[in-house]
């Protein structure tokens, strides 16, 4: 529909502020129940229309992390207060990172992302969309080596945490944890462990549900604190 019926330039045309154009996106974006991989063609065919490349982005940064039904949910269970701190960190960082991409367009793509003939306009050796590729690419890499290797994430975040997987001594033991669904469950259970006295060392594998625990220390301790974080600890 926007692609049908706004006019060529309409934004350019009668707009031509860059950042009004983010405060529509804004007002727009918030209240707007939309996902991520839905945004994508809308603010594809907003910069058609003279959008500019940052304010698109801020469209893409707002419109899924906030809508009308999250707003409504969070100031009934939060306040009102927590609502504004929401939007106003999203709407701030979101504003800073569209200036940011706009300045990026400006310096390397001569001021507009032209999306039918992009490939004519970088001449220079290094082509700055090889380097974001690239840069995606790793990204990309990293997310997946989470999602099909979570254990060895885990580890190497257990690493990264206490910097003791060498130094494990005493008793170690291993029991079921149920309720963990993603990494960020693992995260939780493995702070939740570590602050137990005499822990030395915690492997959470989301895959086997289970946590591996080394060191001097009282199990059921270690038990509370998994179900104080949330989690079934299966015997």
């Amino acid at each position: 529909m926007i692609s049908y019926f706004v006019p060529d330039d309409f934004f350019t045309r009668y707009i031509g502020n860059r950042f009004l154009e983010m405060v529509i996106m804004i007002v727009g974006g918030i209240p707007l129940y939309v996902c991520a991989t839905a945004s994508i063609p809308i603010a594809f065919a907003l910069m058609m229309k003279g959008v500019s490349p940052g304010a698109a982005f801020v469209f893409l940064a707002v419109g899924p992390a906030t809508n009308a039904a999250t707003i409504t949910l969070i100031a009934n269970v939060m306040g009102k207060k927590i609502v504004a701190i929401y939007l106003g960190v999203i709407t701030f960082f979101a504003v800073i990172a569209g200036y940011i991409f706009n300045f990026i367009v400006d310096t390397f793509y001569g001021g507009s992302l032209d999306i039918k003939h992009m490939h004519g306009h970088v001449h220079s050796q290094v082509s700055p969309t090889l380097i974001f590729s690239i840069i995606f690419l790793l990204l990309l890499l990293l997310s997946l080596f989470r999602s099909y290797f979570p254990d060895t994430w885990s580890g190497l975040f257990a690493k990264s945490k206490g910097g003791r997987m060498a130094e494990a001594h005493g008793e170690k033991i291993t029991f079921g944890v149920e309720g963990m669904t993603c990494n960020k469950c693992v995260q939780h259970v493995t702070e939740a462990i570590q602050k137990v006295q005499g822990v030395t060392d915690v492997l959470v594998s989301l895959k086997k549900k289970s946590a591996t625990v080394s060191g001097d220390f009282n199990v059921d301790n270690v038990k509370a604190a998994v179900k104080d974080a949330g989690y079934k600890v299966k015997e």
